[in-house]
């Protein structure tokens, strides 16, 4: 559809944020981007959980509006 959802794990870095919150190696992160139907708005969900360190999984929005920007493409590659 119009969802790509990137999941992360095997994570090294032992902070969460740049405040210092802990993060295990056990950490995985959802990111979930979806296009509206018009491709005027770009809205992103994270999920991760994390259960040496959370009790229940952070869950983060936000959304990108587009404002008549032009995107060059961008080349992604699968590793």
């Amino acid at each position: 559809g119009n969802t790509l959802v990137i999941t992360t794990r095997h994570v090294s870095w032992p902070f969460f944020d740049n405040r210092g919150s802990a993060q295990s190696e056990a950490v995985q992160i959802v990111e979930r981007f979806s296009l509206s139907e018009d491709q005027g708005q770009l809205d992103l969900e994270i999920t991760v959980t994390d259960p040496p360190n959370l009790y229940q999984p952070a869950v983060l929005k936000g959304h990108w509006l587009a404002l008549g920007h032009t995107l060059p493409p961008y080349n992604c590659q699968v590793n």
